[in-house]
């Protein structure tokens, strides 16, 4: 395994002395225009796009409505030609349907591109008991044309208020890193992190493989179920909290999600997941 900085995440230096925060994830789907009754038609969801996570959160000065702020990263086939990556979503119960735009960010390892996207936020009176549910899709179109992933035609769905709290969905990988730091305590160097994983079978061993050395030596540390699942996506918390000898200049590693027989990775798209010192923290 390689090192490598992961840039794609917001990342703060400091030494740590509270929680991480947690954030969510979502998949997307794929809606076509036309409606039937009411209902939406959705076509088949195809590997050329799909949506990698998205996560739903919530902000609000004191007095005022909150806002729900959703977020995500979508992956899709290399194109030469023009291309297009747009969220199609809707705020249930507002019967009305908008687009947003994706963003280009990077190339993956795999040769597929990654794509960020944001939605408008929405208001809402969190101090009154309201809650905010997201059904959402996402569309691709290239050179091939119009292509969808639509959560096998059931869209993905998440949400955030009194009763739903956060929300973060996975698309394509089983396991993700939603964030992780390192902070001084007591003399020594923790390392401490939180994952979300979809929850594929009851019995589950979820490990985090690091090292301090640039991989001449490997160690490894398990992480434990903390909550879930989140509303309406069967996805689980975990989390980890590790001592790590001596004061690495840095902290190198990925994540192992075993269930079924079949072991999941998380190894930031090949490029594992890197800290700096005994003070740095990365969230999505």
């Amino acid at each position: 395994m390689s090192s490598h900085t992961n840039s794609s995440a917001h990342r703060v230096s400091r030494c740590l002395s509270v929680a991480l925060c947690s954030l969510p994830l979502v998949i997307a789907g794929c809606i076509d225009d036309a409606e039937t009754g009411g209902v939406t038609q959705h076509t088949s969801a195809t590997s050329a796009v799909q949506l990698l996570h998205a996560n739903v959160y919530s902000s609000a000065a004191p007095g005022e409505l909150a806002n729900a702020h959703l977020n995500g990263y979508v992956e899709v086939d290399t194109s030469s030609g023009d291309r297009q990556v747009d969220i199609v979503y809707t705020v249930v119960d507002s019967g009305t349907w908008e687009t947003a735009p994706a963003s280009f960010v990077s190339v993956t390892t795999e040769g597929r591109e990654r794509w960020f996207f944001v939605l408008p936020d929405v208001p809402y009176d969190h101090a009154g008991g309201d809650n905010i549910t997201f059904r959402l899709a996402v569309r691709y179109t290239s050179d091939a044309g119009e292509q969808w992933d639509n959560n096998g035609g059931a869209d993905y769905r998440l949400g955030v208020g009194t009763d739903l709290g956060r929300q973060f969905v996975l698309g394509k990988p089983a396991v993700f890193v939603k964030n992780a730091g390192t902070f001084e305590y007591q003399d020594r160097c923790s390392f401490v992190g939180q994952l979300v994983l979809k929850n594929l079978g009851y019995t589950k061993n979820v490990n985090i493989v690091y090292t301090t050395d640039d991989w001449a030596t490997t160690k490894v540390g398990a992480a434990s179920y903390d909550d879930g699942p989140y509303f309406n996506n069967n996805s689980e918390d975990w989390s980890f909290n590790l001592t790590v000898p001596g004061a690495p200049a840095e902290v190198s590693f990925a994540v192992a999600y075993d269930v079924n027989g079949v072991t999941y990775w998380d190894n930031n798209f090949g490029a594992n997941y890197q800290l700096t010192d005994c003070s740095d923290y990365f969230f999505w």
